[in-house]
């Protein structure tokens, strides 16, 4: 199974953002298949169980790769602790961008 994401890259030259098609190395596609087929089912199942009554945040859980427990991470949320965990492993605060740089050239 292969994991085919895009991102956009906006350039001042043409005037729009061009989408780029590209595919995620093996260890950004271990972690995104982990978290799509293993923790979000069992999130789902267990919001199920614990509110019955909220089918929303179940929706949310099977639509959203990213999820705070009841409503969807927005980018500073990602931002502020992906910043956080990479300054602890490498002592670099790296952003949503540097990440995706660095993803693509490993």
């Amino acid at each position: 199974m292969a994991i085919v994401i895009q991102y956009s890259k906006s350039s001042t030259k043409n005037g729009h953002d061009t989408l780029i098609p590209h595919v995620l190395n093996a260890f950004c596609q271990d972690i995104i298949k982990t978290v799509v087929f293993v923790t979000h089912s069992f999130a789902e199942q267990i919001f199920q169980v614990l509110y019955p009554d909220h089918n929303n945040i179940t929706i949310l859980w099977h639509s959203q790769l990213f999820v705070q427990t009841d409503c969807s991470f927005i980018t500073e949320n990602i931002l502020s602790i992906l910043q956080c965990a990479n300054l602890k492993a490498i002592q670099v605060q790296l952003g949503i961008r540097d990440y995706c740089q660095l993803s693509i050239c490993v």
